[in-house]
């Protein structure tokens, strides 16, 4: 349930892409459990046109104590090249009570390939653990940080990660009242079909279906990630753009029979 933080990751970042600086803040809600996490989201691009996307999800509430206190991370670094944004770097970090986990993406054009550093760092309680156990109050700090590094090659090539992806989004859909779908890979977008995402411009009877369902008249689009946290009936997410290109409002619709999840703009 509480992976649905992701939810919050791609409504901050369906955005135009002459967006070179901006701050957003997001909320997501779920069914009837309400208010479940928030998202900040910054854009920085300097003289030189060095972009900085970062993205920061938490759980809230009651799910910050269900999650172990849950944070997401998101980091996206390159170049404002052309009007679009080329990443050459992007981070996942996931902090969850005794453990971190990090996934560093390299990107090399002239190979063609992407380079995965994953580093998980964990609390070790082998220490004396009865002790420990026994007498909590005087030895909540027996335990050791232990890092773990593994690297690797992605297994497939990708021009984007998930968050240039959808500041880019209007470069893979020149006209948004054209119905279609466009298939695109972006690291971070799940290993399930080598990262690919599928953007959906719905027909005009869909569209209308899916704006009651949002209260929105803004445009209309489609996310599709083939990741086990869509575990909705079809694994889509609803979005409506404002008319500057920034996503107001997300639904995931019918999820684990409690309700919707939805992910408004701040």
């Amino acid at each position: 349930m509480l992976k649905f933080l992701f939810l919050l990751i791609l409504s901050v970042c369906i955005s135009s892409a002459n967006i070179k600086n901006a701050d957003a803040t997001y909320e997501i809600s779920y069914g009837i459990f309400g208010v479940m996490g928030k998202a900040n989201a910054t854009i920085k691009t300097d003289k030189n046109n060095n972009y900085t996307i970062r993205v920061k999800a938490y759980a809230t509430g009651f799910s910050k104590i269900l999650s172990g206190n849950l944070v997401e991370t998101y980091l996206s670094k390159g170049k404002f090249v052309n009007n679009r944004f080329q990443p050459y770097y992007f981070q996942k970090v996931t902090k969850q009570n005794d453990k971190i986990k990090t996934y560093q993406y390299k990107f090399d054009y002239n190979k063609k390939i992407i380079n995965l550093t994953y580093t998980k760092k964990y609390k070790d309680y082998t220490q004396d653990d009865i002790e420990r156990l026994l007498n909590p109050s005087n030895s909540s700090d027996d335990y050791v940080w232990r890092t773990k590094t593994t690297k690797s090659v992605v297994k497939y090539w990708a021009n984007e990660d998930i968050l240039s992806l959808f500041f880019n989004i209007k470069h893979y859909i020149s006209n948004i009242n054209q119905t279609g779908i466009k298939q695109i890979k972006a690291v971070g977008a799940g290993s399930k079909r080598h990262g690919q995402v599928d953007i959906i411009v719905p027909d005009k009877k869909q569209q209308q279906e899916i704006a009651n369902l949002l209260g929105q008249t803004q445009n209309i689009l489609i996310v599709k990630i083939y990741k086990d946290i869509f575990s909705s009936k079809n694994g889509e997410l609803y979005l409506s753009l404002r008319p500057d290109g920034i996503c107001n409002k997300s639904l995931l619709k019918d999820v684990l029979f409690f309700g919707d999840v939805i992910g408004k703009l701040k």
